[in-house]
């Protein structure tokens, strides 16, 4: 009986440290496991983030919804692609534009090797529309900084304030705008001189037939810049707001058209300071809120 009881505690044993022995190897292999799985899954992610960044390099963003002109780069012949089945085209719509953002209304297949630094497009903001940029010579530029001034004086201490519905636009440093509407200016004590405004003559469109565009001078760069190729003096770069975006050709007629003013347009522009008679300024271009040409003819 004794013998019968010590072979049953023997194989009980035994079955035991075998089960402890299958525990051990099944616990190392779920380790071994646990450790390729972590390693293919890094291995995963970096694939994705490089696939991420591969797609982020491909993709160009504007940080406004506007016109795209002076495209540098070219595409091939018959490169327009279908944008609701093309790929790419969907997986950049789905999974790089966040919510808000411009969708593309068409998609292009294009090949060009572009450098580090250079510009590729250009975007005009549809918002704000085009600006003014003339180059103010050292000769006149007390004259339009100290009207500026005064026109700082009565607008900097209102700005980002609301005004009968209108947003003031005055800060240090930056662009300085008189409100449009009559009433807000009265409000504010703000005379036609006050808002230093500027008659543009369009190159395109001369003054005798079809008149000038209205503005006002918003901004004056702190330092001269030096002289170019086609501007031989040092001068202080001037930013106009337009009031018109717009010539109308025919007017008063039946066929009366609306042409708008386009980027790259030649311009001459008389700032009235209020204290003497207009300042001729020397021609310049056309140029959209975001980038500004600085060619001077």
């Amino acid at each position: 009986m004794k013998n019968t009881k010590d072979a049953w505690a023997k194989e009980l044993y035994t079955r035991i440290a075998e089960n402890e022995k299958q525990i051990a190897s099944s616990d190392s292999q779920l380790s071994r496991l646990k450790v390729d799985n972590l390693k293919k899954l890094s291995e995963v992610n970096a694939q994705v983030e490089k696939a991420q960044e591969n797609r982020n390099t491909q993709v160009m963003k504007s940080p406004v919804a506007g016109v795209v002109f002076d495209l540098k780069p070219s595409t091939k012949d018959k490169s327009k692609l279908d944008i609701a089945k093309d790929p790419i085209c969907q997986s950049i719509i789905n999974n790089v534009l966040k919510p808000g953002e411009p969708r593309p209304k068409r998609c292009d297949e294009a090949y060009y090797e572009a450098q580090q630094t250079e510009k590729l497009v250009k975007v005009l903001d549809d918002e704000n529309g085009l600006e003014a940029v003339v180059y103010l010579e050292n000769s006149n530029v007390a004259l339009v900084l100290d009207a500026l001034k005064r026109k700082r004086e009565k607008l900097e201490q209102y700005h980002g304030k609301q005004l009968d519905g209108e947003k003031i636009e005055c800060e240090v440093g930056k662009s300085c705008v008189c409100p449009e509407k009559q009433v807000n200016r009265d409000k504010l004590g703000l005379t036609e001189y006050d808002c230093v405004p500027v008659e543009v003559n369009v190159e395109a469109f001369p003054a005798l037939e079809f008149g000038t565009a209205e503005g006002e001078v918003k901004e004056i760069s702190k330092d001269a810049e030096p002289p170019t190729e086609l501007r031989k003096y040092y001068a202080f770069k001037t930013k106009i707001k337009l009031k018109n975006q717009k010539f109308v050709l025919n007017k008063n007629k039946p066929d009366q058209v609306e042409v708008n003013l386009q980027s790259g347009m030649a311009v001459s522009s008389n700032i009235n300071i209020g204290k003497r008679t207009v300042l001729q300024m020397f021609i310049n271009r056309f140029t959209g809120k975001l980038d500004t040409f600085k060619t001077v003819k």
